[in-house]
């Protein structure tokens, strides 16, 4: 990524205030895009994050927005006036076994990561000049069964869907792309032995970071002539 490459373009991440949404967040911001860090209940974390991207010179705001609520979304929008890029990056994940998955925690996982893109996309869209980047974060579950993660899987699986039906439609003006990052961020519970042992049984045999999903994104903010594209960053594990 060259610096200053985004310089003059305003960029929208979901979820940024931590984890790989602050990684993708402060990488956008080196490379000179203004940013606008959404978040939903990490008010304290966006805050930090905005705090440490404007003492490092770079321009940035946080607007905090319920991803499950429609009005909310579109409220989100009247503080934009102008977008270039937008990443959808906000997730929630369930880890239960499908037999036992609540209607509750399937339909937040629908709303938070599926409808939420869904109309961010719309919104952001109007909100694009001539030209417009979104980025989708997907999951290597949307390519494999996960019983244990059944939510994540279908959910992240129609996300798949839904960007190529997006650039499709917004073509010719705005590129559409996802990226499916696999073992990129170690749980903070887990230890480092058990993080790098599941990254040995990968086909590349090591684990992941969250520089190999950001390096991704930018290069797909930036490439123009790629859209409705899916890449796994994943060390091979869709191959599995």
């Amino acid at each position: 990524m060259n610096t200053n490459a985004l310089t003059g373009k305003t960029a929208l991440v979901t979820g940024g205030a931590h984890r790989l949404g602050k990684a993708i967040a402060t990488a956008l911001a080196q490379a000179g895009a203004d940013l606008i860090i959404h978040y939903g209940s990490s008010a304290d974390a966006a805050q930090r994050t905005i705090a440490e991207l404007q003492a490092a010179g770079h321009t940035a705001r946080a607007l905090q927005a319920n991803l499950r609520d429609p009005d909310a979304i579109a409220q989100l929008f009247t503080s934009i006036d102008q977008l270039d890029i937008l990443v959808n990056s906000a997730g929630v994940f369930f880890q239960v076994p499908f037999e036992d998955l609540s209607l509750d925690q399937w339909q937040t996982a629908l709303d938070v990561n599926l409808t939420a893109p869904l109309l961010l996309t719309q919104h952001a869209a109007k909100k694009m000049g001539a030209t417009g980047t979104i980025v989708n974060i997907s999951d290597i579950g949307g390519s494999k069964n996960w019983i244990h993660h059944p939510s994540q899987s279908i959910t992240k699986s129609a996300l798949n869907k839904l960007t190529q039906v997006a650039a499709r439609a917004l073509a010719p003006r705005i590129r559409v792309n996802a990226v499916a990052p696999g073992l990129a961020l170690k749980p903070d519970d887990w230890s480092e032995a058990r993080w790098q042992a599941l990254g040995s049984k990968m086909p590349l045999e090591q684990p992941g970071t969250a520089k190999h999903i950001v390096d991704t994104v930018l290069f797909l903010v930036q490439h123009p002539y790629i859209t409705g594209e899916l890449i796994h960053v994943d060390g091979g594990d869709h191959l599995r």
